[in-house]
């Protein structure tokens, strides 16, 4: 994909534990014109709604930092297949709420195509998700 693909036609997941951040992201989504968007308060949650929604996400935007099942364990679970094959190289950003680089850097080794730290804004999430999509799969 380039840079001037229709972002608004991305169906996108966030998994985000916290109700209030996650509605905000969602909200910021569908301001940039995604109206696709699902929603996992966990990484548990996430993995199944992958499963479920198999062959049809764009893109991820994932938390670091929650309860059950957490950031790093979602994306190396998706990487491996957990969450069915057609999805294991669906971009991710990670959004964080801290910029700690060894997370960071362990969720690079796993494959991420990017990340921002909150809060962030609109233009900046736009930025990498251009960047992420049109990325080539690792």
């Amino acid at each position: 994909m380039s840079d001037t693909f229709d972002i608004t036609k991305l169906d996108v997941l966030v998994v985000e534990d916290e109700k209030f951040m996650r509605k905000l992201i969602v909200r910021v989504l569908q301001e940039l014109g995604i109206l696709s968007v699902f929603e996992a308060e966990n990484g548990a949650v996430g993995l199944s709604q992958v499963k479920s929604l198999e062959g049809k996400l764009d893109l991820i935007l994932c938390d670091l930092e929650m309860p059950v099942i957490d950031g790093l364990k979602f994306i190396q679970g998706l990487r491996e297949g957990v969450a069915g094959q057609s999805q294991k190289k669906t971009p991710v950003i990670v959004l964080t709420g801290h910029s700690d680089a060894d997370n960071v850097k362990k969720a690079v080794e796993l494959g991420i195509q990017g990340y921002l730290v909150k809060p962030f804004s609109p233009a900046a999430l736009e930025k990498r998700i251009r960047s992420a999509v049109g990325a080539p799969p690792n």
